[in-house]
């Protein structure tokens, strides 16, 4: 089993050196997340960049020309696509190692990411050094989450409470709780996630009931109670 390290100041100088070049690719549909990270791996030259993608499709033809041995991965709305691309990626290759970061509140994604196959996840709010620091551990196989994150794990906390009735949802309901939360139109939603307008009325229901939340109208008032924002 891979170790687990948690960020903290005695990890911070940690700098390993690897016995050959891995190939590292990237997937973000955020130009700026891509360029950024590039510059990040151009500080360890054991770590090559080999290529980025906006989308997942464009990802997995990256896969099968390049055959990296690192993938980073921006969880984005529809988060499904983005972790079934994940899911996807572990199933075509185990030794694959697959770091995962979100703008999402680590407990809400956090989990969710490595069950779905991802070795190690980082919030994109984490500053160069702890993202850097990610990366190495996850190239070296370890696997990493914030020290927020994992003490969010091991204790019982309000967002603790919460991560428990999150955990219910698919990752369709979890997209469609925040389609709820930004007032996405229904035929927008239908767009976005390939549904009818029966089945996201479904879902919608089975969300609310999950969550134990008022009426949709009250949707931000319970969303703002848990940190929890439509971006």
């Amino acid at each position: 089993m891979d170790d687990t390290v948690a960020a903290s100041t005695q990890f911070r100088l940690y700098q390993p050196t690897l016995n050959e070049s891995m190939r590292v690719v990237i997937v973000s549909s955020e130009p700026l997340t891509r360029l950024g990270v590039r510059l990040l791996l151009e500080q360890r030259p054991e770590l090559e960049w080999v290529g980025d993608s906006p989308c997942s499709l464009a990802a997995l033809s990256l896969m099968h020309e390049h055959r990296p041995d690192l993938v980073i991965v921006d969880i984005a709305r529809p988060l499904r696509k983005s972790l079934g691309l994940i899911r996807r990626l572990r199933a075509s290759s185990k030794p694959l190692r697959i770091l995962a970061a979100a703008a999402q509140p680590e407990w809400l994604l956090g989990a969710r990411a490595l069950r779905a196959g991802a070795n190690s996840f980082v919030h994109k709010s984490a500053d160069a050094r702890e993202l850097l620091l990610a990366i190495d551990l996850c190239a070296h196989g370890h696997s990493y989450v914030s020290q927020s994150s994992l003490d969010q794990f091991l204790h019982t906390s309000p967002q603790g409470t919460a991560a428990q009735k999150f955990a219910q949802l698919s990752d369709c309901e979890l997209d469609i709780f925040y389609y709820l939360l930004d007032g996405t139109p229904v035929s927008q939603i239908k767009r976005n996630l390939h549904l009818t307008e029966k089945a996201i009325s479904n879902y919608k229901a089975r969300v609310i009931r999950a969550l134990g939340i008022p009426p949709p109208l009250e949707l931000g008032s319970f969303a703002s109670s848990h940190g929890l924002s439509p971006h």
